[in-house]
């Protein structure tokens, strides 16, 4: 069995060629179920620096090979290829192709016939190691095997179905040995100590060469040697202590803490709650409170608010209603009068009423009724409507209320979505898959007595064909005779064989052996050359029986032109190039005749036509280009050359440097460079940067500080005139921008002025004060002579509050004087001495003056 077609085969090895420049790096998708799966097998190898060493190439557990595309990469800098040869496995077509620039080796072969070889061993390559390579091994990226695109068509399975696979590639391993020195490393040293963020170094050196190698020491999460920097944890405040956290520069760990006392101070923030609220007839007050430890501030006035009205409200109607237009009601604040909002006053109906329905009543929903007045068309009430079962407003969806059947229409009801009742119906065409009924069974074909019969299972109402079934053939009973049949006949070298039948079921009911006849030649005769004729001498024929080889007669053959019996030889006719096969001559060793022609395979090497040239890679501004010299008959890569670099090709992107800063004023200049050769490529101007502020700057008042506020200093730029940042200003004491309030500080007496403070409502600073007059209208009033009484009605007299001028016993209150009697000789004086105005001073005097005794001052 052929399994690769030459066709696909040629097309895999073209393509091969052409785009093996293109690497896909192997993957292993054949998966190993035993141990028997075929594998690319890469030999091992060791040497020292400057040896020649031989890795081999085989295909392990090989079902049949027909052809394979392997490319080798190399590190030309650790190993120098030197040559490679052939296998045992598909060696007649084997070649290579070296490609220096990209330190690629690309093997092929195949079997042009597709047929399987046997064997394991593909191919093999040599290398020396560098002379002065130091490393122990030579492995991985350093030398790697790897499957081309669109290679290995040829992988094989007979025995699969001839579906390609892709067998896994075991890579090599150069051991490079050194005789130099056998070192012995000492238990080594810490040259480097770990920290908390950093690993540290041990330092392992060879007591004989000097030779050292190095290996990590774990960090050391407890030595911190970046300094520290503390960082608040817990901010204090007026009711807390704060915790301040001390930790590591470097790694940010947390190494100690300390205490923050609570500050005395209140640094937070504050908030506001009304102690009394400004109503629409008086100021309020506002406390101003530490947020944190809730301690009372100071208090700021809150001025009246004509919104808020506390004392209740009155009404008062504004319109009367009447029936066909509505009233207004005004509510009052009872503190300030303020309208503060009318509401409608409704009159009566009196002109009758007339319905209209509001919401219509559907299948399953109740319906509304309104009721209006007839004069002024309101809406005095509702009444509900019941269900009206027959209006159907919402959507409808059909449902099969009669299936249709093989011989009846059907019936499709539409109903309504939103109470399901049925709203109509629409005729469904027959169905004639629908076979409802009854079945009978009828014979199509009957049976023999050697075949079987089929029997048809039919629909009863439309009479189709529904299934079969098989009748068993009829059973023969062999009484009506039979007949002979003669299956072989004797022959020379067989006996014959007749066989009786049943003449109806025609069942084989006995065989009669006829003896060998040695006179029936019956299978033909067959010629044996006993003398062949040649393409130089006559032969001689013998004729033979094909059954019993017995000779029946012979016959001279004539000089036979095309016996060519002395062997044959080649010479090639025509040569087989890239895209054209050649011819191969084989000429009989006799006569010199042309015998056949072979086919010579396409020889992808062999370019014999021109050449065209096609860039790979383009030379760019820092690195050269590839180009390639093609076959201009088959299209492959025969070999490239370098392209100059090109200064004008800058592919590998641009970066910027800026080499003046734009400002709030002027523009600045970024430079564009080649990230590839650093070129300087073109010069753009940056816009004007409004926030880069070089100059001078000026300072100008944003807001004015007062008394409760900081005010706002903004500093600008001397050149563009922005803002660019702001200061506080100082609270100014002395900056009373608010409202003012009142406050008396000495009340005013009916002997003395009183004093009012005039108060800043922000600060609460005494801006001013102004005299409260002496009390004036009330010097005849009881409560004022009480008042300045008090001290002696409670204390008892004083020398200087009674005299004593002659007779004349005199009592004194603030300046003024009342005669207590004119005799004051008398030991017993009492009496009531008229202030004015109603207003009598009682008293009593013992022992002329000694023991005087005052009342109360009381009014009549």
């Amino acid at each position: 069995m052929q399994i690769i077609r030459k066709k696909v085969f040629c097309v895999f090895l073209t393509l091969a060629l052409v785009f093996n420049m293109f690497i896909i790096f192997p993957i292993n998708t054949f998966a190993a179920e035993s141990e028997n799966v075929p594998t690319v097998f890469v030999s091992s190898a060791q040497g020292k620096p400057g040896d020649l060493i031989s890795l081999t190439v085989s295909f392990q557990n090989n079902p049949g090979l027909s052809g394979y595309g392997i490319t080798l990469k190399f590190n030309p800098s650790k190993l120098t290829y030197v040559t490679s040869n052939p296998g045992v496995v598909l060696s007649d077509n084997f070649t290579r192709t070296v490609r220096t620039q990209l330190n690629e080796i690309f093997f092929v072969s195949y079997d042009n016939d597709g047929n399987y070889v046997d064997g394991e061993n593909l191919f093999s390559v040599s290398f020396i190691i560098d002379p002065n390579l130091t490393d122990r091994v030579i492995e991985g990226e350093d030398i790697m095997f790897f499957y081309k695109n669109i290679i290995l068509e040829g992988f094989e399975i007979p025995d699969g179905g001839g579906d390609t696979i892709y067998p896994t590639i075991i890579q090599p391993r150069i051991e490079v040995e050194n005789d130099e020195c056998e070192h012995e490393y000492d238990d080594g040293v810490e040259t480097t100590k770990a920290t908390c963020i950093e690993e540290g170094l041990m330092t392992y050196t060879c007591s004989y060469c000097d030779d050292s190698y190095t290996e990590p020491i774990s960090i050391d999460p407890n030595n911190h040697v970046g300094g520290t920097y503390e960082e608040e944890i817990i901010v204090a405040t007026c009711v807390v202590e704060g915790l301040m956290g001390i930790y590591c520069n470097s790694c940010n760990e947390l190494l100690d803490t300390r205490i923050i006392p609570i500050k005395t101070e209140h640094p937070g923030d504050t908030y506001e709650q009304i102690i009394t609220a400004a109503t629409c007839v008086a100021t309020g007050i506002m406390g101003i409170y530490c947020t944190d430890c809730d301690y009372f501030l100071t208090t700021n006035i809150i001025p009246i608010n004509p919104e808020n009205h506390v004392g209740g409200t009155y009404e008062n109607i504004i319109t009367n209603p009447t029936c066909i237009t509505k009233g207004i009601m005004g509510i009052y604040c009872s503190g300030c009068n303020e309208l503060l909002e009318t509401e409608s006053i409704l009159g009566g109906h009196p002109g009758g009423s007339y319905q209209n329905e509001i919401i219509a009543a559907t299948c399953i929903s109740e319906g509304t009724m309104g009721i209006y007045c007839s004069e002024c068309y309101e809406l005095i009430e509702t009444e509900t409507i019941p269900i009206n079962p027959d209006n159907h407003v919402e959507s409808s969806y059909t449902q099969e209320y009669i299936p249709a059947t093989c011989i009846t229409e059907g019936t499709l009801g539409i109903y309504c979505a939103g109470c399901h009742a049925l709203i109509e119906t629409e005729f469904v065409v027959i169905n004639p898959n629908n076979h409802i009924g009854e079945t009978y069974r009828s014979v199509i074909i009957p049976p023999t007595y050697d075949a079987e019969g089929l029997r048809g299972i039919y629909c009863s109402g439309c009479h189709e064909l529904l299934d079969t079934e098989i009748i068993s053939p009829i059973d023969c009973k062999h009484e009506d005779g039979t007949y002979e049949e003669v299956i072989t006949s004797a022959t020379c070298v067989a006996e014959g064989l007749v066989v009786t039948h049943c003449n109806n079921c025609h069942d084989e009911l006995g065989t009669v052996i006829i003896p060998i006849n040695p006179n029936n030649h019956v299978g033909g005769t067959y010629e044996d050359e006993i003398t062949a004729a040649t393409c130089v001498a006559e032969g001689l024929m013998g004729i033979y029986c094909n059954s019993c080889d017995v000779q029946l007669h012979t016959a001279s053959t004539v000089i036979n032109p095309n016996n060519h019996v002395g062997g044959t030889y080649e010479e090639v006719i025509t040569t087989a190039t890239c895209v054209t096969t050649g011819t191969m001559g084989i000429y009989c060793n006799d006569c010199d005749e042309l015998l056949e022609t072979d086919t010579i395979p396409l020889n992808p090497i062999n370019h014999a036509g021109d050449t065209y040239r096609d860039v790979i890679t383009i030379a760019t501004c820092a690195t050269e280009g590839v180009m390639g010299i093609y076959c201009s008959d088959c299209n492959a890569l025969i070999y490239t050359e370098p392209i100059a670099k090109n200064p004008d090709n800058h592919v590998g992107g641009t970066y910027e440097e800026m080499i003046v800063a734009p400002t709030c004023i002027a523009t600045g200049i970024m430079e564009v460079y080649c990230n590839s050769c650093h070129e300087l490529l073109e010069t753009d101007t940056i816009p004007i940067n409004p926030i880069n502020h070089i100059g001078n700057t000026y300072n100008n008042v944003i807001t004015v500080s007062i008394c409760v506020t900081e005010g706002v200093m903004g500093i600008y730029c001397f050149d563009c005139n922005a803002l660019i940042y702001t200061e506080p200003i100082a609270i100014n004491l002395d900056n009373h921008v608010g409202e003012t309030y009142e406050a008396v500080i000495t009340e005013a007496t009916y002997t003395n002025e009183g004093l009012m403070g005039i108060y800043c409502s922000g600060c609460g600073a005494l801006l001013e004060t102004e005299v409260i007059p002496i009390k004036q209208d009330e010097q005849k009033d009881c409560d004022f002579l009480r008042e300045r009484a008090a001290g002696i009605l409670k204390n008892g007299l004083k020398t200087d509050n009674l005299r004593l001028v002659g007779k004349v016993l005199t009592l004194v209150i603030d300046g003024r004087e009342f005669i207590l009697s004119k005799n004051a000789n008398n030991r017993n004086i009492e009496g009531e001495i008229p202030l004015g105005d109603g207003c009598y001073l009682r008293f009593d005097i013992k022992g002329n003056g000694s023991n005087i005794k005052v009342f109360e001052i009381i009014k009549k």
